[in-house]
């Protein structure tokens, strides 16, 4: 998995680490016992470990869940197979076909959450795929973007629709 993410990242132009290097970069591989409920608060993807070979059986998806947050994880699920049927929003991919960008986006492609004749997605210029996470909530556009009067945010957080937080998707008023 480690030389899968480190190839994804160089492709891309990602930074990464693993945790015990800190929480500074684009992608971090948390492979420390007890850290990952710290994690799942702040990350915009999670792809569970253990699954992706057959004598695991996967891991638990329930703290995933409770997060709100999109879950990817192989198909050898069986240790936990309960669990993954609780939690209902999942992704199984096979290890032959992983390919971490396309997961990502299917999870969570641009447009993915539902668009009427008066919304459309916004970004930073040069921030690519980064403009479709929380982070773009950080950027100076977005506040300029939150400033004025006859557009809004479609998905804030903790709407009533139970879509996660978009910043990026915008309504006109």
């Amino acid at each position: 998995m480690e030389n899968l993410i480190k190839n994804f990242c160089k492709k891309h132009n990602l930074s990464y680490n693993t945790i015990e290097k800190g929480l500074k970069s684009d992608i971090i591989l948390v492979d420390r016992m007890g850290e990952l409920i710290n994690i799942y608060s702040v990350a915009d993807i999670v792809i569970l470990g253990g699954s992706f070979v057959d004598n695991v059986g996967g891991h638990n998806p329930l703290e995933v869940a409770y997060f709100n947050k999109p879950l990817i994880s192989g198909k050898y699920i069986f240790n936990q197979k309960a669990l993954f049927e609780m939690v209902g929003d999942y992704y199984l991919i096979d290890k032959s076909n992983l390919n971490i960008s396309k997961a990502s986006f299917s999870i969570a492609p641009p447009a993915y959450s539902y668009h009427s004749i008066s919304d459309f997605d916004v970004g930073k210029v040069g921030w690519g795929w980064k403009n479709f996470t929380a982070s773009f909530a950080q950027t100076t556009e977005f506040s300029k973007i939150r400033h004025l009067n006859y557009v809004g945010i479609r998905y804030r957080l903790y709407n009533q629709y139970g879509v996660r937080f978009e910043p990026w998707h915008i309504k006109v008023i």
